[in-house]
């Protein structure tokens, strides 16, 4: 029961503490998860039966070995990365020749190693401590409801801020003044609206379990009111990728419901008697904060129209942009060489092993000094020329980056587990489950949005959404085996004690 605590504790931490790109919060919250997951492999069978049943959870050692992976990188200082001269090699020891590198040393203030080593520990300890606890299907419903719950109250709250506390910049969290923003606890409001978009996906698919069971009214009453929150704050939120993808998950839920409460043969009142409570609450709650959504729709108009002096700035942004990707491209083939940039010139190493992690970062704002496009025309006016470097245009794919930093050989390893987590999925028959087919839904659309934005550069949002595959992972294995594995495996360790 304590390690169940801790464990929420920690889920709630990830959405509401400090905010995920805030260094001061990484050692806490980390802590938090090493402290549960200490506690969760002392529970339930003991260390032994909980070790055994971590060895045969295969994202423990993609973890592990992802974990070391950067931490030879650190170690290794056989190339590093300098501004306008390419690479030097040091040459200590020739043998390092072979391992994977980094293209700069690990001093940077700005994109940090060791903040990338937390990072992909955070989110091992988080979906292994989480394998461990998560014993039978009851148990992933109760920590979908406790990603719910947590993105229930940021919604709430950036509600509040948006409506009774319009004038004030540090309300909660942290708030653009300028635009209108409202970012809950996170920094940058495309990844408070991912975090919100993982709540909303858990909260759509208990609401249809729920419904596929006979819950009472009042729960599918609760589940309904904080639905309309999430969607509600998403909009005020004014990220537009999140609102788009927040439509889409509307949509294919509504497919979703229709398609289950045919093979059910479920009333449409009772649909009706959650679905219409939630679109006049959304609606309420659009309508009272408005003023944000509606900045953000006249942006959007102004854009298409091209009748307003911002359009030529929004067209400037949005041309730098896929030329950045344009670059990010190059990146890969040239390993960041661009004085060299034929990719016969580049060491196939660095193509298949990467550049290291954060290195992406350091290249790009290097050589910012020499192409106008590679950072902010908004914000750069405002800033001396030698600060207007250090405020660069991101790539906004976090596929791209990865692929740069870690290169080809984990690109495949990321492809061949995606595989293993669909087949799971398939085995399962997911859609014939309402909370399997919305989680499935909602992870897809996820991965989606990361292609097209910085999603996953946030330590908090890897983990949850490590944390939301693991629910789902661990869902399908107890339909596959009836929900019997958990404890066979359980009674099978404690007959040995």
């Amino acid at each position: 029961m304590l390690a169940r605590l801790i464990l929420s504790f920690g889920i709630f931490l990830l959405g509401m503490f400090f905010g995920g790109t805030r260094e001061m919060s990484y050692i806490p919250v980390f802590c938090v998860f090493c402290l549960a997951f200490i506690f969760v492999l002392a529970a339930n069978g003991g260390f032994r039966c909980n070790l055994l049943k971590l060895s045969r959870f295969a994202p423990f050692w993609i973890g592990l070995a992802l974990a070391v992976y950067i931490v030879v990188q650190i170690l290794n200082p056989w190339l590093e990365f300098i501004h306008m001269d390419g690479y030097s090699a040091p040459r200590i020891l020739d043998c390092f020749e072979f391992l994977p590198t980094s293209v700069f040393s690990a001093d940077s203030s700005v994109d940090s190693y060791y903040a990338s080593i937390i990072a992909v520990l955070l989110a091992l300890v988080f979906s292994c401590a989480l394998h461990i606890e998560i014993s039978s299907r009851d148990d992933c419903i109760y920590y979908a409801k406790v990603f719910f719950a947590v993105s229930t109250i940021l919604g709430a709250c950036a509600i509040c801020d948006s409506i009774f506390f319009r004038d004030s910049v540090y309300i909660w969290g942290i708030m653009d003044q300028s635009a209108g923003q409202h970012y809950g606890s996170f920094v940058y409001k495309n990844q408070c609206g991912a975090f919100l978009l993982m709540g909303l996906i858990c909260g759509i698919s208990l609401c249809l379990s729920s419904m596929r069971f006979g819950h009472s009214i009042a729960k599918l009453t609760v589940y309904g009111i904080g639905i309309a929150i999430n969607v509600a704050s998403i909009f005020i939120s004014r990220s537009v990728g999140s609102i788009i993808f927040c439509v889409l998950i509307l949509i294919v839920s509504v497919f979703v419901a229709a398609i289950r409460f045919q093979s059910l043969n479920l009333k449409i009142s009772a649909l009706a008697m959650v679905s219409i409570p939630v679109l006049a609450l959304s609606l309420l709650l659009f309508y009272l904060g408005h003023s944000s959504v509606m900045a953000s729709f006249e942006r959007l108009d102004n854009f298409i129209s091209g009748g307003a002096d911002f359009d030529k700035k929004v067209r400037d942004l949005a041309g730098d942009r896929g030329k950045f990707k344009d670059i990010a491209t190059e990146f890969i083939l040239t390993g960041g060489d661009w004085k060299n940039s034929s990719p016969k010139n580049v060491s196939i190493q660095r193509i298949i092993l990467g550049s290291g992690a954060t290195s992406f970062g350091k290249i790009m704002r290097l050589r910012g000094a020499g192409d106008s496009y590679f950072h902010s025309k908004v914000y750069s006016s405002s800033l001396k020329p030698s600060a207007a470097i250090t405020v660069p245009v991101h790539v906004h794919c976090d596929i791209l980056e990865a692929v740069f930093e870690f290169g080809l050989a984990w690109l495949l390893v990321f492809i061949a587990m995606s595989v293993y987590f669909i087949k799971r999925m398939v085995r399962a028959k997911f859609w014939r489950s309402s909370f399997l087919s919305i989680q499935c839904a909602g992870i897809l659309l996820i991965l989606i949005y990361s292609s097209s934005d910085i999603i996953f550069y946030n330590m908090f949002l890897f983990a949850a959404f490590c944390g939301l595959l693991t629910i789902s992972f661990n869902y399908a294995g107890f339909i596959n085996s009836g929900n019997k594995k958990a404890s066979a495996l359980r009674a099978a360790c404690l007959s040995d004690v």
